[in-house]
Formats: C-alpha cells, structure tokens, sequence
C-alpha cells in the first residue's frame, strides 16, 4: 500500500478521471477502426464474389444460347408433328362425317322413295273409290229410266263435283273428263228451297 501511495501517490482524482475517458475514447476509436476495415473488407470480398459470378456467367452464355436453340428447336419439331397429327384427324374426322352423310343421304332418299310409293298407292286407291263412285252417280242420274227429268237436286250436284274434284286432284283423267263431266254438266239442277220441284223429282225416280 505505501509503495502504491508512493508511486501514485502525487496523481489526483481529476488525472485519473482524465486517463480513463482518454483510453475510452481510444478503446471505442479502435472497436470503429476494426468494425470499418472488417466492413471494407466484406464489401471487398462481395464484391470480387459479384465479378467472379459475372466472369462464369459470360462464359455460360454460349452455353445457353447453344441449349435455348436446341430447346427451340424440339418445340418447332413438337409443334410439327402435333400439327400434322391434328391435320391427319381433322382430315379423318371430315372423311368419316361425309361418309356418315351419304349414308344418311341414302337412308332419306329411301324414306322418300318409299313414302312416295305409299302415297302413290294411296293416290291410286283413292281414284280408283271416287271413280267407281261417279260413274256409279252417272249411270243413276244420266239414265232416263232411272231419271226421267234429267235432273239433281243442288245437294246431289255439289256433292258429286266434290267428289269429281278428289278425283282430279289423285290424278284422274281420261273419259271421266271428256264424257261424263259434260254430261253430268247438262242435268238440270234442282234448289234446296224449291220444294214443289223436289217432290216432283223424287217421285218421278225409278231406282
């Protein structure tokens, strides 16, 4: 203790108080000087880091330009071949929808013809009932035995030339218009109202 006092014994409170903000200031002054060279040299070293990636990247540029043409060209040979396939069934499919088409074609033309014959057949026997019917109303009303005045009453006449038009309308030609329409035309026709007329008519009638 005495050879403390003797050694720092003269050195006041305000010295030391004095020394110790002095080497603070230096101990915090260095921790900043490591602290920026450390930094510094970070920044250096990222930096080296960045020119030796972009040194590799160059190099790796042929590289992928070699490669993004090979890949180009698979999908040009890919869209090709996808196209030329879709070209081959599109061609497929259209050949299939015409055959389906003329079959159809065929089918409907059958139908036709058929519902043709049918009703040329239906035409036919339907001529053939109203014919036999006005003939059978021109040997009744044309025979001066059966009919003495030669004469139809208003509702025989319209309904036999109904009956004539069916006839036409089927197809009927021939005799029944050169010689019985004419003479069908030739009866006197009888009216409804005329009652007197009438009685006269169907009295005089032999059937």
């Amino acid at each position: 203790m005495e050879a403390f006092l003797k050694l720092f014994g003269n050195i006041t409170i305000l010295e030391v108080v004095e020394f110790i903000i002095a080497v603070a200031f230096f101990v915090v002054g260095l921790v900043k000087f490591i602290k920026f060279v450390n930094k510094k040299h970070d920044v250096e070293q990222q930096r080296t880091a960045d020119i030796q990636e972009a040194l590799v990247g160059a190099r790796s540029v042929p590289k992928c330009q070699e490669h993004s043409k090979l890949v180009h060209e698979e999908l040009k040979t890919e869209i090709t071949t996808v196209h030329d396939n879709l070209e081959t069934k599109i061609l497929n499919l259209e050949q299939k929808v015409d055959m389906k088409i003329d079959g159809l074609q065929d089918t409907l033309d059958s139908i036709v013809a058929h519902l043709k014959e049918i009703d040329d057949d239906r035409k036919k026997r339907e001529r053939n009932k109203a014919r036999e019917e006005l003939l059978q109303g021109h040997r009744m009303f044309c025979d001066v035995d059966k009919n003495p005045m030669r004469a139809w009453s208003q509702l025989e006449h319209d309904s036999w030339m109904a009956r004539y038009d069916d006839y036409i309308e089927c197809g009927g030609n021939g005799d029944m218009q050169r010689r019985i329409y004419p003479d069908m035309c030739d009866l006197m026709i009888v009216h409804m109202d005329d009652e007197e007329k009438l009685y006269e008519l169907m009295r005089s009638r032999k059937l």
